[in-house]
């Protein structure tokens, strides 16, 4: 699992590069524009996998053969309702159109690509790609930088390289085996649809509401929507120890369940939230702290109206402690996800143009927040409640986490006031914020990494 957690980490900052490169050394609207577009084609890709590939992976080897053709059929369907309901709702040239198709074609193929080398044990291959598409990647933006070409154009290009680097192998790898496959019948893809359907659909309205506030600082002018694009961005490494220990913890969970032995299972899942609560609030505590530090690093001083913005959004780090949907899966209740998105999205589209309406792009990133904050995560935590037949406390140590981020936020941002008033140095400040942290909390760290080994 090594190879396939450190190729993880790989990809993303893979993708995170292009962000740096191009808010560091573009101009503001080639940059607007890569934002706006790659937001469209993300937005497509994960409708158009429809849950496929998750499906994918919970079946035997054996049907990998058999399913993977109707898989890629009912993938290149969606994906091109998907594209021609864009072209309705939104106005955009037609060469972007052909971009967009193109690159969601070649990016689902990717996913099931990703897919195939981990269902049939090809780490070697995979960590080869994610190292060689990684070294790729660097060497290309460092000479487009160098040569004063990094556009939203050659960005574009050679993120379409890097995908061919995962399909020409994977091609080699299986094409023979590829070749000797039958079209499946009709029967067949409808039957692989109607399996995948609850997945699908709930992925479906999962992205709409994830992607609504991008959508509609898309609609905003350039400058504005970098500023947004840059604090709403995923840091890479952030979510990586959660999503672990979310995996280790759920089937653990889930045997527990499985037995009516409910007070392990409920032990079992205070301590993952108790564990969560100490990464999420040490990321919320480092980066709140140091925004502009981190804002200027990662994106350049051009964006100083990011920081506000960031503040806000390093709140999702204290509710995003764990991975709610494993825990829901490992519980048995995937019934209430539906009923959660379906809220979730009719909440985020409100808020989103009745607080911008009010407050402008700070009232965009705030609704997010609000959603997240007052029915996402409370929905889900009652509902563990309910199926575990406990008391809140039980399943969520408030008292410890509490006074863990008394502990961990006063003395850190206590530290960083006085800073500022004896030194301008904004990283000398982060390394003795940084410091500061780790020797106040030493017996939480300590436990962080005994659990992550």
């Amino acid at each position: 699992m090594t190879s396939i957690s450190v190729a993880s980490v790989l990809q993303s900052v893979v993708i995170f590069s292009f962000i740096f490169a191009m808010s560091h050394f573009s101009c503001e609207t080639e940059y607007a524009e890569y934002r706006r577009i790659f937001y469209v084609i993300d937005f497509s890709t994960a409708i158009s996998l429809f849950g496929l590939g998750t499906l994918l992976l919970r079946k035997p080897l054996k049907c990998l053969y058999s399913d993977i053709v109707p898989t890629v059929f009912i993938i290149n369907l969606i994906q091109l309702v998907t594209v021609l309901v864009l072209l309705i709702i939104q106005s955009l040239p037609i060469i972007k159109y052909i971009e967009i198709v193109s690159f969601v074609f070649l990016n689902t193929l990717y996913q099931l690509c990703v897919t195939v080398l981990v269902m049939t044990n090809s780490r070697r291959l995979y960590f080869t790609c994610t190292a060689s598409c990684f070294v790729l990647t660097i060497l290309s933006l460092i000479y487009f930088v160098h040569s004063d070409s990094l556009t939203y154009r050659a960005s574009y290009m050679l993120r379409v390289g890097v995908l061919f680097v995962y399909i020409i192998p994977f091609c080699l790898f299986v094409g023979k085996r590829l070749l000797r496959i039958k079209f499946p019948s009709w029967g067949k893809i409808y039957s692989l649809f109607k399996e995948a359907a609850p997945i699908g659909f709930g992925v479906i309205l999962g992205s709409c509401t994830q992607y609504i506030d991008k959508f509609i600082a898309s609609m905003l002018d350039s400058h504005q929507l970098a500023v947004y694009a840059n604090a709403s961005a995923d840091i890479p490494f952030v979510g990586t120890a959660i999503t672990t220990m979310s995996v280790f913890f759920v089937p653990i969970i889930h045997s527990f369940f499985s037995k009516n032995d409910y007070k392990n299972a409920c032990s079992s899942l205070s301590e993952l939230f108790l564990f969560g609560w100490y990464i999420g609030v040490a990321v919320f505590t480092l980066l709140f702290c140091n925004a502009e530090f981190v804002v200027d690093v990662l994106y350049s001083s051009r964006y100083s109206e990011s920081v506000i913005l960031f503040r806000i959004f390093c709140l999702a780090y204290l509710f995003r402690i764990v991975s709610y949907t494993q825990i829901i899966v490992a519980l048995e209740i995937e019934s209430i996800i539906i009923k959660r998105m379906v809220v979730e999205m009719i909440l985020q589209v409100v808020l989103s143009f009745v607080l911008l309406k009010i407050f402008g792009i700070v009232g965009l990133a705030a609704s997010v927040i609000l959603v997240l904050s007052l029915w996402s995560v409370p929905y889900n935590v009652v509902n563990f409640k309910k199926k575990l037949s406990c008391q809140l406390t039980e399943i969520l140590p408030v008292k410890k986490m509490l006074i863990f981020f008394i502990k961990a936020f006063t003395p850190c941002m206590a530290i960083v006031v006085v800073m500022r008033y004896l030194s301008n140095n904004q990283f000398l400040i982060f390394v003795v914020s940084v410091l500061a942290y780790l020797i106040v909390n030493y017996k939480e760290n300590l436990y962080i990494i005994k659990k992550t080994r």
